[in-house]
């Protein structure tokens, strides 16, 4: 709650008088007229200099494949399979336009998950984790239209205690009358990955934009045993602004993401988002975002989830 509150006094204070260049101009994140409303679900186009904060809570469904229910039913746990894991999260970002048509940008985030009933804890029992990622951005103006490259570079570490699995794991340690090993308790994997992307957007008027990605994710193993990953991304979204029409700074954001592997590995994952922002002011964006999202996950044969979070971005 606290970070919550925190980012919204700080977009309160700094909601100061519009800069006239950015009101009356074609820069930042305006196109054809239109003040677009950025997601991270679908990356923009846009050379800006931007401070960006979220603040999320969300909710993890699983359902466990037969691996994962034939762990439980070893120690004695006939449940379904079927578990629920909730998590709270906090990004940082700021982006510099160094040049007119170029913009760098580094994040932070971090999060801590655990699982919300008796069967969940005990088979998923808690994570933790953090990213570092830094990128640039490229892009080219005409007219209503912008087009983007994009290049990404992110560290990511997880920690997962899974009292499950580490009994599971000690049990058949004993079964080959060898010692359990108490780091099997705890588990951290790291991973680096490589995001470059194309990107576009079309300010259709002063009231709807339209925005799209393409992009490559290659997600590489460093520790941890975890499988490296290559997958495509595809994006698209709506965004309305009703202030510029009808005099009300109320402004709407619609994006939908598709992500499937190109290797060997299973991944397929669709990403819905939807939000109702404040657009009072040009140089302010700040609102709700609700985020779903479907794929699969290693031992699970389904997974759903959802997000919501209270996103700040002050624009210079």
């Amino acid at each position: 709650m606290v970070p919550v509150i925190g980012t919204c006094l700080m977009a309160a204070l700094l909601a100061a008088p519009a800069d006239p260049e950015l009101e009356n101009g074609e820069t930042g994140r305006r196109l054809g007229g239109h003040d677009f409303i950025l997601t991270d679900v679908v990356p923009d186009p846009f050379v800006t200099t931007q401070f960006r904060s979220s603040t999320g809570l969300g909710l993890v469904a699983l359902d466990a494949g037969a691996a994962m229910v034939q762990a439980q039913r070893a120690i004695g746990d006939n449940s379904s399979g079927h578990m629920q894991v909730a998590w709270f999260e906090q990004q940082i970002g700021f982006q510099a336009a160094v040049l007119p048509f170029l913009a760098v940008r580094v994040n932070v985030a971090g999060l801590v998950g655990s699982g919300v009933d008796a069967t969940s804890a005990l088979v998923f029992g808690v994570k933790g984790g953090y990213q570092f990622d830094g990128g640039a951005t490229a892009s080219l103006r005409l007219g209503p239209v912008c087009l983007g490259a994009s290049f990404d570079l992110a560290y990511e570490r997880d920690f997962v205690l899974s009292p499950l699995l580490a009994i599971a794991q000690a049990m058949e340690a004993v079964k080959n009358s060898q010692v359990p090993s108490i780091s099997k308790l705890f588990n951290d994997s790291s991973d680096i990955r490589v995001q470059p992307g194309l990107r576009a957007a079309v300010g259709v008027n002063r009231t709807f934009g339209l925005f799209a990605n393409a992009g490559l994710d290659y997600d590489g193993a460093v520790s941890g045993g975890v499988p490296s990953a290559t997958t495509v991304q595809f994006g698209a979204g709506l965004s309305i602004d009703l202030n510029p029409g009808l005099s009300v700074p109320i402004g709407f954001l619609v994006a939908y993401e598709y992500e499937t592997a190109v290797d060997s590995s299973s991944i397929d994952r669709h990403t819905v988002s939807a939000g109702i922002f404040y657009t009072g002011r040009p140089h302010l964006q700040l609102g709700l975002e609700a985020q779903g999202a479907f794929y699969p996950v290693s031992g699970f044969d389904s997974v759903s989830q959802g997000l919501g979070e209270v996103t700040v971005r002050y624009f210079w």
